[in-house]
Order: C-alpha cells, then sequence, then structure tokens
C-alpha cells in the first residue's frame, strides 16, 4: 500500500508541475499583432462666389462713384477677397464707348483695371457670408449722344480659401 501511496503521490506531484508549467507558460507566451490599412483622400472643388451688382442710375461725364457690389460666399470653407477687377465695359445704347467707364484711379487700392479688396467672408451657424463691397467707379468724357443711354460692365473677384 505504501507503494501505491508513493506511485500516487509522484503521479499528483508530476501533474502539478505540469500545471505550474502549463501555467507560467501561458502567462509568458502572449501574441503581439500589429495590423496596416490604407485609404485615400479626395480634394474637393471650390464653388464660384455669387456677384450681384448693383445698377448705377444717373451718370454724367467725369463723374466719380461708387457701384455696390453683393459677394456671398457658398463654399464650405471661408474665403478671403483679395481683388476685384473691371473686365469688359460694353455699350448699351449708341454714342457711347468701352472707355467711358473705368475703375475710379483715384481712389486708394486702384491699380489699373484691379482694385484691392481685403474681405473674409467666413461661414457662422451656417449662413452664407456676403459683404458689400463699393467699386469706385469713373465715367470718362461722355459724349453728348450718350445721354440716355448706358453700359454694362463685368466684374471678377479673386479669393482665397483654406479650410479650418
Amino acid at each position: 500500500m505504501k507503494h501505491f501511496t508513493k506511485r500516487r503521490t509522484a503521479t499528483v506531484a508530476v501533474a502539478a508541475g505540469a500545471a505550474v508549467a502549463m501555467t507560467g507558460g501561458v502567462a509568458y507566451a502572449f501574441w503581439n499583432t500589429t495590423g496596416t490599412g490604407s485609404g485615400s483622400a479626395a480634394a474637393g472643388s471650390s464653388s464660384p462666389l455669387t456677384v450681384t451688382v448693383a445698377g448705377i442710375t444717373g451718370l454724367y461725364p467725369q463723374q466719380k462713384t461708387t457701384v455696390a457690389v453683393t459677394v456671398a460666399n457658398t463654399n464650405s470653407f471661408p474665403v478671403t477677397l483679395s481683388s476685384v477687377k473691371l473686365d469688359s465695359v460694353t455699350p448699351t445704347g449708341t454714342g457711347c464707348t468701352a472707355t467711358d467707364v473705368s475703375l475710379d484711379s483715384t481712389a486708394g487700392g486702384v491699380s489699373g483695371a484691379t482694385y484691392t479688396v481685403t474681405n473674409a467672408l467666413t461661414k457662422a451657424g451656417g449662413a452664407t457670408p456676403s459683404a458689400i463691397i463699393n467699386v469706385p467707379i469713373a465715367a470718362g468724357d461722355l459724349a453728348n449722344a450718350c445721354q440716355g443711354s448706358g453700359h454694362s460692365f463685368s466684374l471678377t473677384f479673386t479669393a482665397s480659401g483654406q479650410s479650418s
């Protein structure tokens, strides 16, 4: 019977030793892992500014005035206006010429056909930001035959933007 007890004790000791070895092995046998992935990013597009030009009435020779221009930013990012250019002038009646209307060169910030502006149009609360810019206009020597006629003109605003 003693022999059986020794064998049983030996079996229990071996089993206990195996359990300790397995437990110790589990504690030291953790796995390291990593993961990688790829994605893509596509640049969006900017939308044109919305420009609304108020008309000038009662223009007379050598007059210097301003025309109110509303500029709205429809982009999802803020923009800063930097300049407005008088692109073209088209006479709408007889006796008028394209050179009758120009930017007022005596106004500050005017260089040739470009007027410098510095207005930031940022979005606030989802509203479309806009600004009213008073663009300096000068009438030249309007001919007598231009009375009652007029001119149409085209303005282009330049702006730069950056998402925030």
